[in-house]
């Protein structure tokens, strides 16, 4: 019998986490308003900030909008090259396959050609060489 320590099913705590992490994940579409809100936010302090003497706050608040800007330029670049690269692998599977039709329709035609019209024969009624060049056609 197997002790309560190995049984596989979560527990009722672990269900209600992960229902629980479900509900309060974010969708992309509130990550993107959530993103765009907090740069016009920033952008709209930095300018405020443009009269008052506290030091550094606005190179700061500058700072992390170039930050912010930069880490999207990359993820552009990331995904762009992620979607290259998928449309490569794409073209060259279809390029695989189109090959592959034509090495089946070409295997099909040897054996039309060459080994059918051999069926039923004897053995003794083939040459010496034509077995041994089917037998490394076939090898």
């Amino acid at each position: 019998m197997a002790s309560p320590s190995s049984n596989p099913s979560p527990t009722p705590s672990l269900r209600k986490r992960d229902k629980a992490r479900a509900f309060f994940s974010p969708s992309p579409s509130s990550l993107s308003t959530a993103k765009s809100s907090l740069k016009l936010c920033l952008a709209v302090v930095e300018k405020a900030l443009d009269g008052l003497p506290i030091p550094g706050a606005k190179g700061a608040i500058g700072g992390l909008l170039e930050v912010i800007k930069g880490v999207e330029v990359s993820l552009f670049i990331v995904f762009s090259l992620c979607d290259l690269n998928r449309g490569m692998a794409l073209k060259k599977a279809n390029e695989n396959a189109e090959a592959l039709k034509g090495l089946e329709a070409h295997l099909t035609e040897l054996t039309g050609a060459i080994l059918v019209p051999l069926k039923g024969k004897k053995e003794t009624d083939v040459s010496l060489e034509l077995r041994e060049r089917i037998e490394k056609l076939l090898g």
